[in-house]
């Protein structure tokens, strides 16, 4: 069910298979990395009751139970990613029923996805039951980046850390899940959104036509002499940190075609072509790579979790700047 990221899954099998789980594991990504699906293998291996296999056995009752978002077990709270919009009384409201014991299963497993979004005052009110948790209780926190928790939780936590896959390991995965695209297309999605599998099945499908449309529009706005046209596309995405991501990433496919068909090459990875073409033709080669140098940072920075409407505005700032530069 996971795509590269070795050695957390070898972390995770270890644990599985000895079946003694930790009281908490915090699974640190950015979107798209996989670590929802992480969460949930965990889970229904904390929940399996397989002894002779490996866990999840897939097979037994709480596995299917599990694979159905069925178990009474396992409690799920997502957070909107929005920072503290999970309060305080939701986590008060998880450590009251902390204490009862599991239903059917061994264990108890709360996940509490996008856990970025608890406010300061809801991660010191689950220390409580971190402290001295039931022997039963197995927290999973899912995040984009382990700093967005406090300190005393990661250090009773175990940290699991997902990110890129190699084109070895995730070509096929994206060949099997979308059979009607081609490996250059599979190779140019997987490589414009930086190795990370979930936005470029997205592209590959069609669920990355939004985000594409957008870096068009900024292709096309970075070339115009009016700076509005951009500030307008920025301003747009200030409060979206997904489709920032995807944006950037996508423009960044479309400068590195620009940057190689400058220099004499082919340059036809990102599948938008005649917007690569028209950025060669009026870019220099420099121009070119500061754009494409600031736009890998910037997009490693929405990555990071950064303030929205500041990187945007310094994604305005910046390529507007290296765009408008000898005119």
């Amino acid at each position: 069910s996971m795509v590269g990221n070795g050695t957390a899954l070898a972390a995770v099998r270890a644990v599985a298979a000895s079946g003694r789980f930790p009281q908490a594991v915090v699974i640190e990504g950015p979107f798209g990395s996989g670590r929802r699906t992480l969460a949930r293998l965990i889970a229904q291996a904390a929940v399996c009751d397989a002894r002779q296999t490996g866990r999840p056995c897939g097979q037994c009752v709480h596995c299917r139970k599990a694979a159905q978002n069925h178990h009474p077990d396992i409690v799920t709270i997502t957070g909107s990613g929005a920072p503290r919009s999970l309060s305080v009384s939701v986590v008060r409201e998880v450590r009251l029923n902390a204490y009862i014991r599991p239903n059917e299963a061994e264990h108890k497993v709360v996940v509490f996805e996008n856990a970025q979004s608890m406010t300061e005052q809801a991660q010191n009110a689950l220390l409580k039951i971190m402290e001295e948790p039931p022997a039963y209780l197995l927290f999973l926190f899912t995040c984009l980046s382990s700093t967005q928790l406090l300190s005393t939780i990661l250090s009773r936590s175990v940290v699991l850390t997902l990110g890129a896959v190699t084109p070895e390991e995730g070509l096929p995965f994206l060949l099997e899940r979308v059979p009607q695209a081609s490996p250059q297309q599979a190779a140019a999605a997987l490589q414009g959104c930086g190795g990370i599998l979930g936005p470029a099945l997205e592209a590959l499908e069609g669920g990355g036509d939004e985000a594409g449309e957008l870096a068009k529009k900024m292709v096309l706005a970075l070339t115009q002499l009016s700076e509005v046209p951009l500030l307008t596309l920025c301003a747009g995405m200030e409060r979206d940190r997904a489709m920032q991501q995807r944006v950037l990433e996508q423009l960044g496919a479309i400068l590195r075609d620009a940057l190689a068909q400058k220099a004499g090459g082919a340059g036809q990875m990102s599948g938008f072509d005649e917007e690569a073409r028209g950025l060669a033709k009026q870019l220099t080669l420099l121009q070119l790579k500061d754009m494409l140098e600031h736009t890998a940072e910037l997009s490693d920075l929405a990555r990071r979790n950064a303030n929205g409407p500041l990187l945007m505005s310094a994604v305005c700032a910046r390529l507007r700047c290296i765009a408008s530069a000898g005119r």
